[in-house]
């Protein structure tokens, strides 16, 4: 009695497993299925269905394999190109992509690693050279940039780097040489320059300097000459010059000093010889010099006296110029 017992529960469980078996053995083409509410049928069938589903080129070769359980995309799902070189290479649970999806390039090269949770991108995507290099990498999360933001010259060296928050930029965004040294930085809110930025030079030296509000020039913007020293500054306010303007000479010493009003010349205006005298000195209204303008020799002896008058130049002699 207990032989026959034992009989019929070997018999089921054979019987189970073989029907585990040639249901995931099972494999139907891609054109013989159909999707109701997100599951897999087999067409006429009322069960969800379970197996494997292929669909092929015109030529024959395989184009996509994946493995369906209880009507929903679970494991690896593999794409292909016409040529036979896997195109696709990725992770299903329940139908959403869990895990790396690997890209490759119609010659087997691997081109991008783009991590899923979920079916959401979330985690670290790289992206390669046709040499196989890394040459982007991006912390996603809700398939958007969320976290830091690298990618790279073909020598390795970082290009660009900076971090990201909901697919804008934030912080300070930095980019590079390709000897390693620092081309530009500039400070990002939401997308948008706010902050300090520079660029430099291929030695590292400092160009250029100047401040952003809102996206727009606001602050003090600086120029300098290749041995670092301060070739000018003036002051920006909505992205015009509006304020203070010095410009200097290479070897530091002041050369021009005048004020600016609405992105035009307004007030005095002083030129300077290299020794630091005083060569002219003269009056602007909108742009344009207005009044007596003083020209000095460089022992402060008077050279000329000019005056202008809506455009027009006058010597102290009164005859036009």
């Amino acid at each position: 009695m207990k032989k026959n017992f034992r009989f019929c529960i070997l018999f089921i469980l054979i019987f189970l497993f073989n029907t585990l078996i040639a249901k995931a053995e099972r494999e139907v083409k891609k054109e013989d299925i159909e999707l109701k509410n997100g599951i897999i049928y087999f067409k006429g069938e009322e069960n969800s269905y379970n197996g494997i589903v292929k669909e092929n080129y015109p030529n024959g070769k395989l184009k996509e394999n994946l493995i369906v359980v209880n009507g929903k995309v679970n494991g690896n799902v593999k794409v292909y190109y016409e040529n036979g070189n896997l195109k696709y290479d990725t992770s299903y649970k329940n139908n959403k992509k869990n895990g790396i999806e690997k890209i490759y390039s119609p010659d087997g090269k691997l081109e991008m690693e783009v991590p899923y949770k979920n079916g959401v991108k979330d985690g670290v995507q790289k992206q390669y050279s046709k040499d196989g290099k890394l040459i982007v990498e991006a912390t996603l999360k809700n398939n958007l940039r969320n976290g830091s933001y690298k990618d790279y010259f073909e020598n390795g060296k970082i290009e660009n780097e900076g971090m990201y928050k909901d697919d804008k930029e934030e912080g300070i965004h930095k980019e590079y040489y390709s000897n390693g040294k620092i081309k530009k930085e500039v400070e990002f809110k939401a997308g948008i320059p706010n902050g300090i930025a520079r660029e430099y030079n291929e030695k590292g030296i400092k160009e250029k300097e100047t401040s952003f509000k809102d996206g727009i020039e606001d602050g003090i913007r600086k120029n300098f000459y290749k041995n670092g020293n301060l070739k000018y500054s003036v002051e920006m306010k909505n992205g015009v010059e509006n304020g203070a303007f010095k410009q200097y000479y290479e070897n530091g010493v002041l050369e021009i000093e005048a004020f600016y009003k609405n992105g035009k010349l307004e007030g005095i205006r002083k030129d300077y010889y290299k020794s630091g005298k005083l060569e002219v000195e003269g009056f602007h209204k909108n742009g344009e010099p207005d009044g007596w303008t003083y020209v000095y020799n460089e022992d402060g002896s008077l050279k000329r006296e000019i005056f202008f008058v809506e455009g027009k130049a006058y010597e102290k002699d009164n005859k036009k110029k």
